[in-house]
């Protein structure tokens, strides 16, 4: 749909989101993690459930870092939650068609939105922090490929992934215990995947302003 304030979709609370435009009262952690959860990692060709979410818990937890980097993996693909999961090879298509980056062009006002609204820094490159970033991402991608994806591509490890820093998938699988075990949970994927993704946020943000307060003492 479109208006005014250019293209917009409407989120599961009902809101307007401006995609050009985006207003800082229209994004909302709890639509976040709730499009996230039903979003699918790989254009949907996952052989087990696997969302966008739970993509991003498992990244806060490789993180090498605070709580404030910690926050960044958790939420470093939190505008998918209005753009959708791009896979690379898509992005890497919509970026030849168009010349020029086009996803970046149109992601970069979403990030700055969403840094302003909830208080997250998604953006600085500051201490190695998008190096840090990007190196779980890869180590996720790797992994990824191998036990959600199930894949017998021979060139699907990416670059910048040193050997001693593959995980190994029973270690994965270990990790995603609590997601795949339904019967512990006792409510859907998506639900389990949505509720955890925002305990882990609002975890983090109470260890970031606890640590502030001790700066300030």
């Amino acid at each position: 749909m479109s208006s005014g304030n250019g293209p917009w979709m409407e989120t599961v609370s009902h809101r307007r989101f401006y995609f050009l435009k985006p207003e800082l009262s229209d994004i909302c952690i709890a639509d976040a993690a709730h499009h996230l959860s039903h979003e699918s990692r790989f254009g949907g060709a996952t052989q087990v459930e696997y969302c966008v979410a739970e993509h991003c818990i498992h990244h806060s937890e490789l993180v090498r870092g605070g709580p404030a980097l910690q926050l960044r993996g958790l939420c470093h693909d939190l505008h998918e939650y209005v753009v959708k999961d791009l896979t690379r090879p898509m992005k890497l298509a919509l970026n030849i068609l168009a010349g020029f980056d086009i996803v970046k062009k149109l992601v970069a006002p979403i990030d700055a939105a969403i840094e302003k609204q909830l208080g997250i820094d998604l953006t600085s490159e500051e201490d190695g922090r998008e190096t840090e970033i990007k190196r779980c991402d890869n180590i996720l991608l790797d992994v990824e490929s191998r036990v959600i994806l199930q894949s017998d591509q021979k060139d699907w490890v990416p670059f910048g992934i040193l050997e001693h820093e593959r995980m190994a998938s029973h270690i994965f699988e270990s990790l995603r215990l609590p997601f795949s075990m339904k019967e512990y949970r006792g409510v859907s994927y998506s639900d389990y995947c949505a509720a955890q993704f925002i305990e882990k946020y609002e975890i983090l943000k109470k260890q970031i302003a606890e640590a502030e307060a001790w700066k300030e003492l």
